[in-house]
């Protein structure tokens, strides 16, 4: 490149990074991965037939009203229509309590605003949670957004099995959020919550 030439530099962003290059070509070698992003749950109404004979979503409505201000949940056993009933279920519940509900997603696709200025608490629901890298986790929950001066914060994780349980577990209990894991139908609370 000759010194008097002018430099020009093609700035791409992709999944929340961006890269550069001056008069040449990057090339990314390896395996990618979309970003983690916190994206709003689209609004969905509560089904109050759906809780009247269901032992686990009654348990669920019931951690959404508990006192603790930050709490964790890692519920456990679910086949993937049991998971997407209980999260519509859950963000239904939160939704009509004037909480805003997102959920952990991968995408390459900015995040929207949030249809709720002033959210009463912030509902996070996460899939197949035992699928996530611990470190894509804790980097997810260290977002601002979930610790601003509000209501309650609930984290719902949803997962196959109590796989990755304790890893999770432990970071949240750093960030003094309370944990406790539900097996499928159980009305009560597993021993073992932590503050």
């Amino acid at each position: 490149m000759n010194a008097d030439e002018p430099s020009h530099q093609e700035i791409t962003s992709f999944g929340g990074t961006a890269y550069g290059a001056i008069d040449a070509d990057l090339y990314q070698h390896g395996p990618t991965t979309l970003a983690l992003l916190l994206g709003d749950w689209p609004p969905v109404p509560a089904d109050p037939e759906a809780e009247a004979d269901d032992a686990g979503l009654i348990e669920i409505r019931t951690w959404l009203q508990a006192p603790e201000r930050l709490a964790a949940r890692w519920l456990y056993g679910l086949t993937s229509d049991e998971r997407a009933q209980t999260a519509n279920f859950a963000a239904g519940h939160a939704l009509a309590a004037g909480w805003r509900a997102v959920q952990l997603r991968r995408s390459d696709e900015p995040p929207t605003e949030s249809p709720v200025a002033s959210p009463a608490g912030i509902l996070v629901l996460v899939d197949d949670a035992d699928l996530i890298l611990l470190e894509d986790l804790t980097w997810a929950f260290s977002n601002a957004l979930l610790f601003r001066e509000h209501g309650p914060l609930r984290i719902l994780l949803m997962a196959g099995s109590l796989d990755g349980w304790p890893a999770v577990r432990s970071a949240l209990a750093d960030r003094a959020i309370w944990t406790d894991a539900q097996p499928p139908n159980s009305l009560a609370r597993p021993p073992g919550g932590s503050a």
